[in-house]
């Protein structure tokens, strides 16, 4: 059966700041520990492809799904194969205001 994950954390700062850091579809790189590189061929654009390079060895093909700015969430989905041992694996990831923090969502689902 289709596996569901959601994970989230608080962080002590603006939303737009964290959303600042973490919206761009290419910056993974930038936040993730275990990601290298993290180009993405058309930036925040649905349809751009991220080729993810993970520092421990592995590759991982991303598609960007479903961007929007105005409510600080993406949608991606990976292709089958690469690093993760999953198949049919989609991804969303939000961030919304709580007061002055901000809250970070994940939610996954693969087989």
């Amino acid at each position: 059966t289709r596996q569901k994950e959601v994970e989230t954390v608080t962080i002590e700062a603006p939303a737009a700041a964290v959303w600042a850091r973490i919206g761009n579809f290419a910056a993974l790189k930038d936040w993730h520990p275990a990601v290298a590189e993290s180009p993405a061929d058309k930036g925040n654009d649905e349809g751009s492809v991220r080729q993810l390079k993970l520092k421990g060895g592995g590759a991982l093909t991303e598609t960007l799904e479903s961007y929007d700015a105005a409510k600080m969430k993406y949608s991606y989905r990976a292709k089958d194969g690469g690093a993760l041992p999953v198949t049919n694996y989609t991804s969303t990831i939000s961030v919304r205001a709580d007061g002055n923090r901000a809250v970070v969502e994940w939610r996954g689902a693969f087989y």
